[in-house]
């Protein structure tokens, strides 16, 4: 008989860089534990560059500060820290940072769970640094910021009690910062104005509910975020001349809408030289302030919960005229697929005479469908599965982005409900103007309809013809509709 084969201990002739590799996927406790494997992965941990750390309890801080004393890294390229507890030693986090400082740490995170926690000073000053992420940390105002070779900023929860301290905070930072290139500041609280001055900066991402003021100074910058509850007063992005992409994604301020269009259309007068812009339908929170505009009986926009097409719809009724000679190309929308997102898309296209890529997503969340089908004024929701007529009343000028239009795409198509019949029209409508369109693309991304039925390979075929018939005529002859069923 055939001797049994020979069982090989692959894991121990592992070559020491596929050993380390796999350490960089690992937390700090798992690759330490990885000295019970084999007896050539028994000190090979030590030598790992990559450090992830979590700190749930003040109890296992020895431990790691023990395992850190026997690494023999002479480099930290990644070195993470999480601190999940309440009752953390500021000593002992003080100490792990000078550890991964004096091994030239690169890309760095320190994230807080709780409350707001001064910067460990040895990240002040080190000059290795190339990506830093920050959460609920502050800096002291006496320090001084040395960080040449940085290349990347995430600040998320940055706290500042007042506003001199925003503004000269974030100014320390940039100019201690010269190679800067990517700059993220999220869940800003307490702050009212915000100035960015960095002629190296190619990525900023603002999301903030307290700016009232905001002044962009990057003449390099080449895409920018903006989301949050920005007042729009005193926003002056006019410093980005090599903007390539835009993204706007606003909560209206409480108060009136009365000056928000204008402030909002100066906005995209300022970025209309921008090839992208993405415009999202805002933060849809289910509120008090939400309901109670539903089930009254008005006709006004709900305070609370307004987004940028809501805004735009408004500009539209106003009569405000549209954005003059933008170059946007790429527009790509955000949309809940209701009456004032409508004509808020159609005065954005008719605002984009260069228009050549359109991307349509349904964001509407299953809260706020129950919560509509709830309404009183569910009705006139429902009246509007006509998109010809709620869309085709900002006709005039609407032609000007369809000589151009090459590619459709509509995402979160669902069968069977109130949105469908919307963006089917939209759709048609988009196949009967636009005279160059070489692709449509409907992608249906979930498995059952509203109603909780499963869609049946039948429901695309039926989609699909719908296309074909004499009522949907195509001003293009090379239009290709294509239906996705993901």
């Amino acid at each position: 008989m055939p001797s049994a084969v020979e069982e090989v201990d692959r894991i121990s002739h592992l070559p020491d860089a596929m050993i380390l590799c796999i350490f960089s996927f690992l937390p700090f406790k798992d690759v330490v534990r990885t000295s019970v494997l084999s007896k050539q992965w028994r000190s090979a941990w030590t030598s790992t560059p990559y450090i992830d750390v979590s700190l749930p309890s003040r109890r296992v801080a020895p431990s790691i500060g023990s395992a850190l004393s026997l690494c023999e890294a002479t480099k930290v390229e990644k070195f993470h820290v999480d601190v999940t507890t309440y009752d953390y030693v500021a000593g002992e986090l003080d100490q792990w940072f000078r550890f991964a400082a004096a091994r030239k740490m690169e890309d760095v995170s320190l994230v807080f769970g709780h409350g707001y926690h001064p910067a460990p000073l040895s990240l002040c000053g080190c000059a290795s640094l190339v990506s830093l992420r920050l959460s609920r940390c502050h800096f002291s105002s006496d320090v001084t910021i040395q960080w040449p070779s940085l290349k990347k900023l995430c600040l998320h929860y940055g706290w500042f009690d007042k506003d001199q301290i925003m503004k000269d905070q974030v100014m320390k930072i940039l100019s201690g910062c010269p190679a800067l290139e990517s700059l993220t500041l999220r869940s800003l609280w307490h702050t009212c104005s915000l100035r960015i001055d960095s002629k190296s900066l190619r990525e900023l991402a603002i999301g903030a509910d307290y700016i009232s003021s905001l002044d962009i100074s990057a003449p390099n910058l080449l895409r920018l975020r903006l989301s949050g509850e920005l007042r729009l007063t005193g926003l002056i992005p006019n410093g980005v001349p090599s903007l390539v992409e835009a993204e706007l994604n606003f909560k209206k301020p409480t108060g009136s809408l009365e000056h928000f269009p204008d402030r909002f259309k100066l906005l995209l007068e300022q970025l209309k030289h921008a090839a992208k812009i993405t415009m999202g339908s805002g933060c849809l929170e289910v509120r008090v302030d939400f309901y109670r505009n539903m089930f009254m009986e008005t006709r006004e926009f709900p305070v609370q919960n307004s987004s940028c097409f809501q805004v735009l719809s408004f500009a539209a009724a106003k009569g405000m005229s549209y954005v003059s000679s933008s170059r946007w190309r790429n527009i790509r929308v955000h949309t809940t697929v209701c009456q004032h997102d409508v004509r808020g898309m159609a005065y954005l296209l008719q605002s984009s005479p260069l228009l050549e890529r359109l991307a349509i997503c349904n964001s509407k969340s299953d809260e706020i469908k129950c919560a509509l089908l709830a309404a009183r004024f569910y009705q006139d929701f429902q009246d509007i599965g006509n998109l010809e007529k709620a869309f085709l009343t900002q006709r005039e000028g609407v032609l000007c982005w369809a000589n151009r239009l090459k590619r459709v795409e509509i995402v979160g198509f669902q069968f069977d409900c109130v949105e469908s019949k919307l963006l089917l029209a939209l759709a048609k409508l988009l196949l009967r103007k636009a005279v160059r369109l070489e692709k449509m693309i409907i992608d249906t991304e979930l498995r059952k309809s509203l109603r909780g039925a499963p869609i049946y390979p039948h429901d695309l075929i039926r989609l699909q013809k719908g296309f074909r018939r004499e009522g949907c005529r195509r001003a293009s002859r090379n239009a290709e509709v294509i239906v996705n069923y993901l």
